[in-house]
């Protein structure tokens, strides 16, 4: 099959002989089998996939996709790209989307809602704005590879698109 073909791509290029051809880093071979497994069939049923460009949510990702900063170097193709190996999610207000101090290689661009990004100082939280549909959360954890700086917390029933740091690292121009 397609998969298995891929797989073995990659595992033979982790173990070719000459370094040259092998990964560059044990990161990037862990990004390479985490886009593979994202790409699994047997992941559809815990996502909801767009397969189809031409479908409202994906231009709806699109649009979105187009007034963001962080995807204004992404040709329609990538972006797409990154829609189909990424997940929505929806959460309930009041739920706590990430909290400060934690670890996370994921991202998000809010699609409906409204979030708030608090940090704490000293024994109480502050809130440092709130955000809304358009806007994106999370990509300073991947970009710096360090703890998350700030908690997120849904002030509504917000749903967003979770973008792995893994595929934006493959998918990225």
């Amino acid at each position: 099959s397609e998969a298995d073909r891929e797989l073995s791509q990659i595992i033979h290029k982790a173990i070719a002989h000459d370094p040259r051809q092998r990964f560059d880093s044990a990161d990037a071979f862990a990004d390479a089998l985490e886009v593979y497994q994202k790409r699994r069939p047997l992941d559809v049923p815990v996502m909801r996939r767009t397969n189809s460009k031409e479908s409202e949510g994906t231009k709806r990702f699109l649009r979105l996709g187009r007034h963001n900063l962080y995807f204004a170097d992404f040709s329609d193709e990538e972006l797409f790209s990154v829609l189909q190996l990424s997940r929505e999610e929806t959460y309930p207000t009041g739920e706590i989307i990430f909290q400060e101090g934690t670890g996370g290689s994921t991202m998000y661009l809010i699609v409906q809602g409204l979030v708030s990004v608090r940090k704490s100082v000293g024994a109480r939280e502050v809130e440092l704005r709130q955000i809304s549909c358009g806007d994106g959360f999370g990509e300073m954890a991947i970009v710096s590879q360090m703890p998350r700086s700030a908690t997120v917390v849904a002030l509504q029933r917000t749903e967003v698109v979770a973008i792995s740091g893994a595929v934006l690292r493959v998918s990225s121009p």
